[in-house]
C-alpha cells in the first residue's frame, strides 16, 4: 500500500515536471529519447522578469533553468520584455550552458554599437509624386 502511494506521487510529480519542460523535450520523451540533457540557464540582466522564446515557443520567464538533449546542435533564442530592446542569443548544447542577457531599455537604445534610427512610415520619401514620377500621358 505504501509503495503504490509512493509511486503514485512519484508518478505524478514526473507528469508536472514534463508540463513545465519545453514541448520540445517532451516531444524527445514521446519518442523514447535516453540520451544525456544538458541544463541551460538564461538570466535577465538587470534582474526583470522577461520572457524567453525558441522559435515560437513561449519556455518561460527569466531567471529560467530547463533542460535540452545533448549535442543537438545550437538552440537559439529570442528574450523579450516590454519597455526593452528584444535580444537574439545563441546557447550551445555540447555542455551545460549559462547566458546573462545584457537588457537595454527602448530609450537609451542609442547607446548600443550599430544603433540606427528608424524610418518613418513614409520610408523618408514624401507622400506626393513629383511629376518626374508621374506615368506618361496616353497617346
Amino acid at each position: 500500500m505504501r509503495w503504490t502511494l509512493i509511486l503514485a506521487l512519484l508518478g505524478g510529480l514526473y507528469a508536472l515536471a514534463a508540463l513545465a519542460a519545453p514541448s520540445k523535450l517532451i516531444e524527445y520523451k514521446k519518442k523514447g529519447f535516453t540520451g544525456e540533457l544538458v541544463e541551460i540557464t538564461v538570466q535577465a540582466s538587470p534582474n526583470v522578469k522577461a520572457h524567453v522564446y525558441h522559435g515560437r515557443q513561449h519556455i518561460g520567464l527569466t531567471p529560467l533553468r530547463f533542460q535540452w538533449p545533448k549535442d543537438s546542435g545550437p538552440l537559439d533564442l529570442v528574450v523579450k520584455r516590454n519597455g526593452y530592446i528584444t535580444v537574439n542569443t545563441r546557447a550551445y548544447t555540447y555542455r551545460n550552458e549559462r547566458l546573462v542577457v545584457e537588457l537595454t531599455k527602448e530609450e537609451n537604445a542609442k547607446t548600443l554599437f550599430g544603433y540606427k534610427e528608424k524610418l518613418p512610415p513614409d520610408g523618408g520619401v514624401d507622400a506626393a509624386p513629383s511629376e518626374e514620377d508621374a506615368p506618361p500621358a496616353a497617346p
